[in-house]
């Protein structure tokens, strides 16, 4: 090996040792209040009724905003705010309304708010943390329906619980990468759809303090 080839091996291997040899994850140094705060992408694909009354269609229009304390190594508690958008246009649809009958192009849309608070645990404290975690809180709801002659909006509140499983990447002391998936349980029930539930897949990005 030259000097310059060993110059540069051991240039590279002190600039990468303290990251790349870190093994410590998100409470792997616990202390009191250390925490996540976070923020992330979520598509959503509806299931059972909410699927076949009301929209089949994958929605990419969800978000989340989490934080989330550790209360012992590996185990956090916190509070999480989803938003999730779905709706579809349909070309022919018999609609029952409590007067009449229509039948044609249909618009039909849910917007949800949840806010939960949830539980998480790590199974190991390495860089790359797989974890598991449930959140149990409340639904907030706007629905509309639209046919050629009217449109009706109707607006509500439910339960909601979420199981949830998914990794941490920690890329530094201070900043994570992660990506989850959930099940969406609600109580929620309007026209046909009787507790309306949807899969969520999410990445997204936190800071650790």
């Amino acid at each position: 090996m030259t000097r310059k080839s060993f110059l540069l091996l051991a240039l590279a291997a002190t600039c990468a040792t303290p990251e790349m040899a870190r093994a410590d994850g998100f409470l792997d140094a616990w202390h009191p209040n250390q925490s996540f705060w976070a923020i992330g992408w979520e598509v959503g694909i509806p299931t059972t009724s909410f699927r076949s009354d009301w929209v089949n269609r994958v929605s990419p229009a969800g978000g989340q905003f989490e934080v989330r304390v550790g209360v012992m190594e590996r185990l956090s508690v916190g509070v999480a705010m989803n938003y999730n958008w779905f709706d579809q246009n349909y070309s022919q649809v018999t609609v029952v309304y409590p007067e009449h009958t229509v039948t044609g192009p249909v618009y039909r849309r849910l917007r949800a708010f949840v806010a939960r608070g949830t539980v998480h645990y790590y199974l190991t404290s390495t860089r790359l943390q797989p974890f598991v975690g449930v959140g149990v809180g409340g639904i907030w709801t706007q629905t509309r329906i639209q046919t050629a002659d009217q449109a009706r909006n109707a607006y509500s509140s439910y339960l909601a619980v979420d199981p949830e499983a998914g990794f941490l990447l920690s890329t530094s002391d201070s900043f994570a990468f992660y990506l989850l998936g959930r099940y969406q349980w609600t109580a929620a029930s309007f026209y046909q759809v009787k507790n309306a539930q949807w899969v969520g897949v999410q990445i997204g990005m936190g800071w650790i303090f």
